[in-house]
Protein backbone atom coordinates (compact mmCIF):
# COMPACT_ATOMS: atom_id res chain seq x y z
CA UNK A 1 0.00 0.00 0.00
CA UNK A 2 1.07 3.60 -0.57
CA UNK A 3 2.57 5.26 2.48
CA UNK A 4 -0.10 7.68 3.77
CA UNK A 5 0.58 11.36 4.42
CA UNK A 6 -0.81 13.68 7.06
CA UNK A 7 -3.07 15.19 4.41
CA UNK A 8 -4.34 11.76 3.33
CA UNK A 9 -5.17 10.68 6.86
CA UNK A 10 -6.78 14.03 7.66
CA UNK A 11 -9.16 13.58 4.74
CA UNK A 12 -10.00 10.02 5.80
CA UNK A 13 -10.48 11.13 9.42
CA UNK A 14 -12.89 13.95 8.57
CA UNK A 15 -14.88 11.86 6.10
CA UNK A 16 -15.30 8.98 8.57
CA UNK A 17 -16.45 11.21 11.43
CA UNK A 18 -18.72 13.41 9.35
CA UNK A 19 -22.17 13.15 10.88
CA UNK A 20 -20.84 11.66 14.12
CA UNK A 21 -19.40 14.92 15.47
CA UNK A 22 -19.74 18.59 14.44
CA UNK A 23 -17.07 19.78 12.00
CA UNK A 24 -15.33 22.01 14.54
CA UNK A 25 -15.09 19.14 16.99
CA UNK A 26 -13.77 16.79 14.29
CA UNK A 27 -10.97 19.24 13.55
CA UNK A 28 -10.10 19.47 17.25
CA UNK A 29 -10.07 15.67 17.56
CA UNK A 30 -7.86 15.36 14.49
CA UNK A 31 -5.36 17.78 15.93
CA UNK A 32 -5.24 15.94 19.27
CA UNK A 33 -4.83 12.55 17.58
CA UNK A 34 -2.04 13.69 15.23
CA UNK A 35 -0.13 15.59 17.92
CA UNK A 36 -0.35 12.63 20.28
CA UNK A 37 0.71 9.92 17.82
CA UNK A 38 3.19 11.81 15.63
CA UNK A 39 4.66 13.95 18.45
CA UNK A 40 4.47 17.01 16.23
CA UNK A 41 3.29 20.51 17.07
CA UNK A 42 0.17 21.89 15.43
CA UNK A 43 2.33 24.39 13.55
CA UNK A 44 4.47 21.58 12.08
CA UNK A 45 1.38 19.54 11.18
CA UNK A 46 -0.13 22.43 9.25
CA UNK A 47 3.11 23.31 7.49
CA UNK A 48 3.96 19.72 6.53
CA UNK A 49 0.80 18.13 5.08
CA UNK A 50 2.80 15.88 2.75
CA UNK A 51 4.84 14.33 5.58
CA UNK A 52 4.57 10.55 5.35
CA UNK A 53 3.12 8.72 8.35
CA UNK A 54 4.98 5.57 9.50
CA UNK A 55 2.85 2.46 9.07
CA UNK A 56 2.82 1.75 12.82
CA UNK A 57 1.61 5.29 13.52
CA UNK A 58 -1.00 5.01 10.79
CA UNK A 59 -2.37 1.87 12.43
CA UNK A 60 -2.51 3.66 15.79
CA UNK A 61 -4.34 6.60 14.24
CA UNK A 62 -6.84 4.25 12.60
CA UNK A 63 -7.45 2.59 15.97
CA UNK A 64 -8.16 6.02 17.46
CA UNK A 65 -10.51 6.77 14.59
CA UNK A 66 -12.38 3.50 15.12
CA UNK A 67 -12.91 4.20 18.81
CA UNK A 68 -14.03 7.76 18.10
CA UNK A 69 -16.67 6.38 15.74
CA UNK A 70 -17.96 4.41 18.73
CA UNK A 71 -18.24 7.69 20.68
CA UNK A 72 -15.35 6.92 23.04
CA UNK A 73 -13.87 10.22 24.29
CA UNK A 74 -10.46 11.05 22.84
CA UNK A 75 -9.10 11.61 26.36
CA UNK A 76 -9.86 8.02 27.33
CA UNK A 77 -8.42 6.73 24.07
CA UNK A 78 -5.06 8.44 24.54
CA UNK A 79 -5.21 8.28 28.35
CA UNK A 80 -4.56 11.97 28.91
CA UNK A 81 -6.47 15.22 29.34
CA UNK A 82 -5.48 18.87 29.53
CA UNK A 83 -6.51 20.82 32.61
CA UNK A 84 -5.46 24.31 33.69
CA UNK A 85 -2.11 24.06 31.91
CA UNK A 86 -1.42 20.51 33.08
CA UNK A 87 -1.55 17.19 31.24
CA UNK A 88 -3.17 14.57 33.48
CA UNK A 89 -3.75 10.84 33.21
CA UNK A 90 -7.38 9.76 32.87
CA UNK A 91 -9.23 6.50 32.37
CA UNK A 92 -12.78 5.23 32.75
CA UNK A 93 -12.51 5.41 36.55
CA UNK A 94 -12.45 9.21 36.55
CA UNK A 95 -14.35 12.01 34.88
CA UNK A 96 -12.68 13.88 32.07
CA UNK A 97 -11.77 17.32 33.51
CA UNK A 98 -13.89 20.08 32.03
CA UNK A 99 -13.55 23.76 31.25
CA UNK A 100 -16.16 24.69 33.85
CA UNK A 101 -14.03 23.09 36.54
CA UNK A 102 -11.03 25.07 35.32
CA UNK A 103 -13.10 28.17 36.00
CA UNK A 104 -13.76 26.96 39.55
CA UNK A 105 -10.03 26.52 40.11
CA UNK A 106 -9.29 29.94 38.61
CA UNK A 107 -11.75 31.69 40.93
CA UNK A 108 -10.31 29.97 44.00
CA UNK A 109 -6.73 30.90 43.06
CA UNK A 110 -7.69 34.54 42.51
CA UNK A 111 -9.60 34.69 45.80
CA UNK A 112 -6.71 33.15 47.75
CA UNK A 113 -3.85 35.40 46.62
CA UNK A 114 -3.65 37.34 49.89
CA UNK A 115 -3.86 34.33 52.19
CA UNK A 116 -0.74 33.36 54.09
CA UNK A 117 -1.96 29.96 55.22
CA UNK A 118 -4.29 27.59 53.40
CA UNK A 119 -5.41 24.13 54.44
CA UNK A 120 -7.83 22.72 51.90
CA UNK A 121 -9.54 19.52 50.91
CA UNK A 122 -11.01 18.57 47.53
CA UNK A 123 -13.99 16.26 48.02
CA UNK A 124 -14.67 13.83 45.17
CA UNK A 125 -11.25 14.42 43.66
CA UNK A 126 -11.48 11.94 40.75
CA UNK A 127 -8.37 12.48 38.63
CA UNK A 128 -7.08 14.94 41.21
CA UNK A 129 -7.40 17.80 38.73
CA UNK A 130 -8.72 20.36 41.26
CA UNK A 131 -6.38 19.45 44.11
CA UNK A 132 -3.30 19.20 41.90
CA UNK A 133 -3.89 22.44 39.99
CA UNK A 134 -4.56 24.31 43.25
CA UNK A 135 -1.36 22.95 44.79
CA UNK A 136 0.66 23.84 41.67
CA UNK A 137 -0.60 27.42 41.81
CA UNK A 138 -0.68 27.77 45.60
CA UNK A 139 2.44 25.89 46.72
CA UNK A 140 2.08 27.18 50.29
CA UNK A 141 -1.26 25.34 50.66
CA UNK A 142 -1.64 22.14 52.65
CA UNK A 143 -3.78 20.07 50.26
CA UNK A 144 -5.84 16.93 50.85
CA UNK A 145 -8.09 15.08 48.40
CA UNK A 146 -10.89 12.63 49.17
CA UNK A 147 -12.70 10.10 47.00
CA UNK A 148 -14.77 6.98 47.56
CA UNK A 149 -13.23 5.18 44.58
CA UNK A 150 -9.98 3.28 45.04
CA UNK A 151 -9.56 3.17 41.26
CA UNK A 152 -9.90 6.94 40.99
CA UNK A 153 -7.35 7.48 43.74
CA UNK A 154 -4.82 5.36 41.84
CA UNK A 155 -5.06 7.83 38.95
CA UNK A 156 -5.06 10.87 41.24
CA UNK A 157 -1.94 9.68 43.06
CA UNK A 158 -0.17 9.00 39.75
CA UNK A 159 -1.01 12.52 38.59
CA UNK A 160 0.16 14.05 41.86
CA UNK A 161 3.52 12.29 41.58
CA UNK A 162 4.02 13.27 37.94
CA UNK A 163 3.11 16.88 38.70
CA UNK A 164 5.46 16.92 41.70
CA UNK A 165 2.68 17.94 44.09
CA UNK A 166 2.49 16.81 47.71
CA UNK A 167 -1.11 15.88 48.46
CA UNK A 168 -2.68 13.80 51.23
CA UNK A 169 -5.19 11.35 49.76
CA UNK A 170 -8.12 9.94 51.72
CA UNK A 171 -10.41 7.12 50.64
CA UNK A 172 -13.81 7.68 52.23
CA UNK A 173 -17.52 8.02 51.52
CA UNK A 174 -18.51 11.63 52.14
CA UNK A 175 -22.13 10.55 52.60
CA UNK A 176 -21.03 8.70 55.73
CA UNK A 177 -19.54 11.96 57.09
CA UNK A 178 -16.00 10.76 57.83
CA UNK A 179 -14.31 12.42 60.79
CA UNK A 180 -10.81 13.55 59.83
CA UNK A 181 -8.22 14.94 62.20
CA UNK A 182 -7.40 17.97 60.06
CA UNK A 183 -9.16 21.33 60.21
CA UNK A 184 -9.53 23.22 56.94
CA UNK A 185 -10.07 26.82 55.93
CA UNK A 186 -11.07 25.92 52.36
CA UNK A 187 -13.20 23.07 51.07
CA UNK A 188 -13.92 22.58 47.38
CA UNK A 189 -16.05 20.01 45.62
CA UNK A 190 -17.39 19.15 42.21
CA UNK A 191 -19.74 16.41 43.41
CA UNK A 192 -22.15 14.28 41.38
CA UNK A 193 -25.05 16.55 40.48
CA UNK A 194 -26.81 15.26 37.36
CA UNK A 195 -30.26 13.76 38.15
CA UNK A 196 -30.61 10.25 36.78
CA UNK A 197 -33.61 11.24 34.68
CA UNK A 198 -31.35 13.46 32.54
CA UNK A 199 -29.48 10.43 31.20
CA UNK A 200 -31.81 10.26 28.22
CA UNK A 201 -30.61 13.67 27.00
CA UNK A 202 -26.89 13.00 27.34
CA UNK A 203 -24.42 12.27 24.55
CA UNK A 204 -23.25 8.63 24.30
CA UNK A 205 -19.60 9.63 24.78
CA UNK A 206 -20.51 10.69 28.34
CA UNK A 207 -23.21 8.16 29.14
CA UNK A 208 -21.40 5.09 27.85
CA UNK A 209 -17.87 5.81 29.04
CA UNK A 210 -17.67 8.19 32.01
CA UNK A 211 -18.16 6.79 35.55
CA UNK A 212 -21.79 7.08 36.61
CA UNK A 213 -20.68 7.09 40.26
CA UNK A 214 -19.13 10.52 39.67
CA UNK A 215 -21.96 11.89 37.51
CA UNK A 216 -25.42 10.99 38.70
CA UNK A 217 -27.62 11.47 41.73
CA UNK A 218 -31.17 10.38 42.44
CA UNK A 219 -33.77 12.71 40.97
CA UNK A 220 -35.53 12.46 44.34
CA UNK A 221 -32.56 13.91 46.26
CA UNK A 222 -30.24 15.73 43.84
CA UNK A 223 -28.62 17.83 46.57
CA UNK A 224 -27.62 14.90 48.77
CA UNK A 225 -23.88 15.49 48.28
CA UNK A 226 -24.10 19.23 48.90
CA UNK A 227 -25.87 18.64 52.21
CA UNK A 228 -23.32 16.01 53.29
CA UNK A 229 -20.39 18.24 52.36
CA UNK A 230 -21.88 21.14 54.34
CA UNK A 231 -22.28 18.83 57.35
CA UNK A 232 -18.67 17.73 56.92
CA UNK A 233 -17.53 21.33 56.50
CA UNK A 234 -19.00 22.71 59.71
CA UNK A 235 -17.28 19.91 61.63
CA UNK A 236 -13.90 20.47 59.97
CA UNK A 237 -13.82 24.22 59.32
CA UNK A 238 -11.91 26.89 61.12
CA UNK A 239 -13.84 30.16 61.47
CA UNK A 240 -13.89 31.99 58.16
CA UNK A 241 -13.58 28.78 56.16
CA UNK A 242 -14.57 29.06 52.51
CA UNK A 243 -16.74 26.47 50.80
CA UNK A 244 -16.69 26.31 46.99
CA UNK A 245 -19.02 24.15 44.90
CA UNK A 246 -19.40 23.39 41.23
CA UNK A 247 -23.13 23.00 40.63
CA UNK A 248 -25.86 22.03 38.21
CA UNK A 249 -27.10 25.30 36.74
CA UNK A 250 -30.71 24.59 37.76
CA UNK A 251 -29.88 23.96 41.42
CA UNK A 252 -27.91 27.13 42.18
CA UNK A 253 -30.67 28.89 44.19
CA UNK A 254 -31.33 25.71 46.18
CA UNK A 255 -27.66 25.28 47.08
CA UNK A 256 -27.42 28.96 47.96
CA UNK A 257 -30.43 28.71 50.28
CA UNK A 258 -29.08 25.57 51.91
CA UNK A 259 -25.71 27.22 52.58
CA UNK A 260 -27.41 30.19 54.23
CA UNK A 261 -29.38 27.78 56.43
CA UNK A 262 -26.04 26.24 57.48
CA UNK A 263 -24.77 29.66 58.67
CA UNK A 264 -22.69 30.48 55.62
CA UNK A 265 -22.47 34.18 54.85
CA UNK A 266 -21.70 36.09 51.66
CA UNK A 267 -23.12 33.20 49.66
CA UNK A 268 -22.57 34.01 46.00
CA UNK A 269 -23.58 32.38 42.71
CA UNK A 270 -20.97 32.73 39.94
CA UNK A 271 -21.74 32.19 36.27
CA UNK A 272 -19.44 30.37 33.86
CA UNK A 273 -18.30 31.64 30.46
CA UNK A 274 -21.52 30.29 28.95
CA UNK A 275 -23.55 32.50 31.33
CA UNK A 276 -24.79 29.48 33.29
CA UNK A 277 -24.90 29.31 37.08
CA UNK A 278 -21.90 27.11 37.78
CA UNK A 279 -20.24 27.97 41.11
CA UNK A 280 -21.56 28.71 44.59
CA UNK A 281 -19.26 29.95 47.35
CA UNK A 282 -19.72 31.06 50.94
CA UNK A 283 -17.87 31.70 54.20
CA UNK A 284 -18.67 29.87 57.42
CA UNK A 285 -18.45 31.33 60.90
CA UNK A 286 -19.20 29.35 64.04
CA UNK A 287 -22.47 30.63 65.53
CA UNK A 288 -20.69 31.25 68.82
CA UNK A 289 -18.14 33.43 67.04
CA UNK A 290 -20.94 35.38 65.37
CA UNK A 291 -22.49 35.98 68.77
CA UNK A 292 -19.23 37.46 70.08
CA UNK A 293 -19.07 40.03 67.25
Amino acid sequence: MAIPTIKTFSTIFQDELNGVYPLQEIQALLRIALEHVLKMSFKDLVSSPDTKIPISSFKTLNNILRELKNNKPIQYIIGKADFYGLVLHVNGSVLIPRQETEELVHHIINASKKKNSISLIDIGTGSGCIAISLKKNMPMANVSALDISEEALVIAKLNAVEQNTEITFVQADILKLPQLKTQYNLIVSNPPYIPQNEQLTMHPNVLNYEPHLALFVSKNDPLVFYKAIMEFAINHFTDGGELWFEIHEHFAPHVQTMMIEYNFSGVEIIKDIHDKNRIVKGVWMHPAAIGRN
